[in-house]
């Protein structure tokens, strides 16, 4: 299971110099701006994890009635 589906990199920028009209905010506030943008993804991944989570109880619930051992469902002998 995971997230091996999202395509998550990193992302490196080395000795990149952006013109002054390019820049989103101050100087050395970078870091504060991408932090903000990932609060949203945050409750994204979130509410997926959490869907995931559901649907696993979901599919081991179904699979206790419907599996036979020692003749009888696992739902029975736990």
């Amino acid at each position: 299971m995971g997230w091996n589906s999202q395509p998550t990199r990193a992302v490196i920028f080395e000795d990149c110099a952006v013109p002054v009209a390019n820049r989103l905010g101050v100087e050395g506030q970078g870091f504060n701006i991408a932090m903000r943008g990932l609060n949203g993804g945050r409750i994204n991944i979130a509410s997926c994890s959490l869907g995931a989570a559901h649907a696993s109880v979901q599919l081991a619930r179904d699979h206790l009635l419907v599996r036979k051992q020692f003749g009888e469902t696992l739902s029975n002998n736990q």
